[in-house]
């Protein structure tokens, strides 16, 4: 009787297992005494392979990183030191450093595009705020950037302010002019401004809260205008009379006779329609 036989398994050749090297074997940049190699120094950055402080440590690394944390800390204080500072030669230095000129005109500020008016004032302002702007340590290209954007700030207000007074200038002409038809706007408009100079008020012709209010202007030409023309306002804000008139009348009179310039000129021709109203009063008295 035969046995049955157990198959045998091929014996394969087993590949040799490489030595794998250990971290000290591997390693290049630590020398045995855990100092770093010159190698591993001259494969750096100069800036950091030739930093002094790895010869001032010894080449360890715990040291050059406990040197590298003092350094930092000590450019920290030294850094606040210096921004706080109130030493002379530090604070000129510090103003250097952030460009803070040594007063205001080492600052910058063009008015050129500012309306006439305006510049005066605005030029006024700025030399101001230049002068505390030096004064308190400001940097110059800060200033100046807040001198552009107030400048800036003010043209378009002026523009906004012309545009408003051209059309509250131009709602009050067409409402006058709806109630004064015709020749009629002229020439009462022209009485108000008579009026408004006789009284000493020429100054608010120019201030739209009265020039551009039609209900002020017609309260002129309805109550103002009519007591000048009869001397009213005249007589009480003058204590003009009879006598008076005379005197004014000679001093013209004087005047006419020792003017020696053309007669056709406007200003002989003004004394003489001057003339003529005087001796209206004087005639209605």
């Amino acid at each position: 009787m035969e046995t049955e036989q157990t198959p045998v398994e091929p014996v394969t050749e087993q590949t040799p297992v490489q030595p794998v090297e250990t971290p000290s074997e591997a390693s290049t940049f630590l020398t045995d005494d855990g100092k770093f190699t010159d190698a591993y120094l001259d494969s750096l950055p100069d800036e950091l392979g030739k930093h002094s402080i790895i010869d001032k440590y010894g080449r360890d690394p715990v040291n050059v990183l406990k040197g590298a944390v003092n350094l930092s800390n000590l450019a920290g204080k030294k850094a606040e030191e210096f921004w706080v500072s109130e030493d002379p030669d530090v604070v000129a230095k510090r103003r250097e450093v952030m460009g803070v000129p040594k007063d205001k005109s080492g600052y910058a500020y063009d008015s050129s595009d500012i309306p006439e008016e305006f510049q005066e004032k605005a030029v006024e302002n700025a030399d101001k705020f230049m002068e505390f702007a030096a004064e308190k340590g400001y940097p110059k290209a800060m200033v100046e950037e807040i001198l552009q954007w107030d400048k800036g700030r003010g043209v378009e207000a002026i523009e906004t302010a012309k545009e408003q007074k051209a059309t509250s200038t131009r709602e009050a002409e067409e409402f006058l002019r709806n109630e004064w038809k015709g020749d009629k706007y002229d020439y009462n408009i022209a009485k108000v401004s008579n009026a408004m100079e006789h009284l000493g008020l020429g100054e608010f012709k120019d201030n739209p809260k009265y020039a551009n209010d039609p209900d002020f202007i017609m309260a002129m030409n309805e109550k103002i205008v009519p007591l000048l023309e009869d001397d009213v306002i005249i007589e009480a804000k003058q204590k003009q009379n009879y006598a008076t008139i005379s005197d004014t009348l000679k001093e013209l009179d004087d005047r006419m006779y020792s003017y020696t310039g053309n007669t056709n000129d406007p200003a002989y021709r003004n004394m003489i329609k001057e003339r003529g109203e005087l001796l209206q009063k004087i005639a209605r008295k």
